[in-house]
């Protein structure tokens, strides 16, 4: 299987406004991963997608979908990742 690329997440926009999943949410500078949880819109529909912290891997199937609920991510805005070079 493929590696997932990882992410440093950087809050902007709607991502630096409270909610109730901010308990959820990664911490600034946090280096995260994308993931797809089952039943979700795809990620970069409407400029957001799923993450989760790069040091817990998630339960991934072939297709690359999220198997176990408990790991579906956050759903932040695209705009707050920059990718980590390798």
């Amino acid at each position: 299987m493929k590696r997932a690329a990882r992410y440093i997440y950087e809050p902007t926009g709607l991502d630096l406004l409270p909610d109730k999943w901010d308990r959820y949410r990664p911490e600034p500078g946090a280096v995260v991963i994308k993931v797809q949880p089952f039943g979700c819109p795809k990620n970069g529909t409407m400029g957001h997608c799923y993450v989760i912290p790069a040091d817990t891997p998630p339960a991934v199937n072939r297709a690359g979908r999220v198997i176990d609920p408990a790991q579906g991510g956050v759903l932040v805005s695209e705009a707050s990742l920059r990718k980590v070079s390798r």
